[in-house]
């Protein structure tokens, strides 16, 4: 584990797995190309970032994330990291989870607090009744 500065403030912000990082080799006026790098993670890398996890809630559930990312062009080296630590941080089993119902997240129904026509339903771009 390293520490990492995400602000650009000098200052230390997180932790990442240093596995995950490499040294940064272009100029700034080079244009940024991210490589998906998907087919390269290994359940002994997620295994890294969620250590309380089990071999197989990571050998059944890994495939899934990393499809994910695929489909929406999110395979960077980045993004990976930044969906294996909120796994961690959201469900260190590498289980999925549902959200429960709760005083944050409804009124009436469940979850009516992120319907269209609420300030929640407006930030999270929800038009569809049901997108709550």
């Amino acid at each position: 584990w390293m520490k990492v500065d995400l602000q650009g403030d000098g200052a230390a912000d997180g932790y990442m797995w240093a596995g995950m990082l490499e040294p940064v080799t272009a100029s700034p006026s080079s244009p940024v190309i991210l490589k998906d790098i998907t087919a390269l993670v290994t359940p002994a890398m997620a295994k890294a970032f969620c250590p309380d996890a089990g071999s197989l809630a990571i050998n059944r559930n890994l495939p899934f994330v990393l499809a994910g990312l695929r489909a929406f062009t999110l395979g960077d080296r980045d993004m990976v990291a930044m969906a294996l630590a909120t796994i961690r941080c959201e469900t260190a089993g590498f289980l999925p989870i549902d959200e429960g119902v709760s005083i944050y997240n409804t009124s009436v129904e469940p979850f009516d607090k992120y319907e269209p026509g609420t300030s929640a339903g407006a930030k999270l771009g929800n038009t569809a009744i049901g997108d709550g």
